[in-house]
C-alpha cells in the first residue's frame, strides 16, 4: 500500500517493546479487549514477521491535517484468535472505499487485541502506527469512543474473513455498531475475522483521540517487567507509572456474581485493611465503590491487577477458585480531552449499574 503523505516518526518500536505493550494494556484495558494468551500470540506471530525491524511511532503532534488514518477492528469470536490477514484485508479495502490508502494507523483503544492489531496491520503494510486512539481502556462499542463523544460519526465499517470483504454503512453510529455484531454473529464461517472502520483525517483524530495511549502502555509493561527483574513491587510501580493513579486498595476477593440478561452485569467485593471496595461491570461499564460510596465510573480507568500487576476482568474474578485470591484495585481519572465523553456514551448503563444520576468525576482522595 503507498501512503499518501510522507510521515516520519521520531520514536520506533521493535518487538521488546510490543511485548511490553501487550502487559501495560492488559492494565489499562481493565483486561477486557481480548486475553493475554490471545496477545502472546500475535506478538510471537508479529515477532517472527519483523525480526529485528522496528515500526515507526507517530504522536498526534507529527500526523498532518491531510493525513488519512483509520482503526482496525478487533472482533471477538469464541475459540479463535484474531487474524492478522483477515484484519489486514479489512483495512486496505475500506481505504479503497474511503478515498485511498491510509498513512497511518490508529488503535481503536487500548484493548490487549486492539492495540496488538494496530501494530500488526502497521508492519504489514509499512506505514506508522498512531500513538493515540479512541479510548483510554477497552472499547466494545464504538459509543465507548473519544470519538463518538465528539460527534464523529464513522460512516462505513469493513470485515473480512481473509477473503470475502463486506462493507457496512448506516447513517447512525449506533446501526454500524450492531451491524458489526450481528456480522459477526451470524457469520458461516467459523474462523477468525478482522474489521476496520473510523477512516478519518489526522486533523479530525487530533481533536477527539487519547494521546500518548501506546506509549503509556509501554510504560506500564516495561514497570512490570522492571519489577519482576529487581524484585519489587510492581503494583507500586504501576500506581507510579500512569498518570493520576491511586492505589484504591488491595486485599483478597471475598464476593463475586455473574447475570446474564441481554448484558453482562458483574460485582467483585475485595475486602482489604481499611475496608470494603466493590468493582461493578455491566457490558464492561465500570464502576468503583469504597465502603458503598461511588468514588470513580468509566470512563475513568477502573482495573483489578494480580500481584504480578497483569490486568484481569471482573469476569476473570467470577471462577470459584479466584475467591479469597489476593488483588489489587487502580483507579485513575480519565484525561481533560476538552470534549464530554461521560454522559453522551455512558450515563445509560451507569443507570443500569444502579446509579440514578450521570458519572461523577473522579473522586479518590
Amino acid at each position: 500500500m503507498t501512503a499518501g503523505v510522507d510521515l516520519s516518526p521520531s520514536r520506533h518500536i521493535g518487538i521488546d517493546e510490543i511485548d511490553a505493550l501487550s502487559a501495560g494494556a492488559s492494565v489499562f484495558a481493565c483486561g477486557g479487549g481480548g486475553s493475554m494468551v490471545q496477545g502472546r500470540i500475535i506478538v510471537s506471530q508479529l515477532a517472527a514477521r519483523l525480526g529485528s525491524t522496528k515500526i515507526g511511532l507517530v504522536s498526534l503532534d507529527e500526523l498532518p491535517d491531510s493525513a488519512r488514518v483509520a482503526a482496525p477492528l478487533a472482533l471477538d469470536r469464541p475459540r479463535t484468535v484474531a487474524s492478522v490477514v483477515a484484519t489486514v484485508k479489512a483495512f486496505e479495502a475500506l481505504g479503497a472505499r474511503t478515498g485511498g490508502p491510509f498513512d497511518a494507523v490508529l488503535a481503536h483503544d487500548l484493548g490487549v487485541v486492539s492495540s496488538l492489531l494496530a501494530c500488526s496491520v502497521a508492519a504489514d503494510l509499512g506505514i506508522p502506527v498512531v500513538d493515540a486512539g479512541g479510548g483510554l481502556r477497552a472499547a466494545g462499542h464504538f459509543a465507548q469512543t473519544t470519538w463518538a463523544a465528539a460527534g464523529i460519526h464513522p460512516e462505513r465499517a469493513v470485515v473480512s474473513d481473509g477473503v470475502d470483504i463486506t462493507t457496512y454503512e448506516a447513517d447512525s453510529l449506533a446501526l454500524v455498531d450492531r451491524s458489526l455484531r450481528t456480522a459477526v454473529d451470524r457469520s458461516p464461517s467459523d474462523g477468525p475475522i478482522g474489521g476496520a472502520s473510523w477512516a478519518m483525517r489526522g486533523a479530525t483524530a487530533r481533536r477527539a483521540s487519547v494521546p500518548g495511549l501506546l506509549s503509556a502502555a509501554i510504560t506500564a509493561g516495561l514497570a512490570i517487567e522492571a519489577s519482576a527483574h529487581h524484585s519489587s513491587d510492581p503494583v507500586t510501580e504501576l500506581v507510579r507509572v500512569i498518570d493520576g493513579a491511586v492505589l484504591a486498595g488491595r486485599g483478597r476477593v471475598t464476593r463475586s456474581t455473574l447475570a446474564l440478561d441481554g448484558t453482562e452485569h458483574v460485582e467483585i467485593e475485595v475486602e482489604t485493611a481499611s475496608g470494603p471496595l466493590s468493582v461493578l461491570s455491566v457490558d464492561s461499564h465500570l464502576q468503583l465503590l469504597v465502603e458503598g460510596r461511588r468514588v470513580a465510573g468509566a470512563p475513568d480507568l477502573i482495573t483489578i491487577v494480580t500481584p504480578s500487576g497483569l490486568g484481569c476482568t471482573p469476569r476473570d474474578l467470577t471462577v470459584p477458585a479466584m475467591e479469597g485470591e489476593p488483588v489489587a484495585v487502580i483507579a485513575a481519572p480519565f484525561p481533560d480531552l476538552g470534549v464530554r465523553v461521560d454522559a453522551a456514551a455512558f450515563a445509560t448503563l451507569h443507570r443500569a449499574l444502579g446509579a440514578a444520576e450521570d458519572p461523577i468525576p473522579f473522586q479518590i482522595a
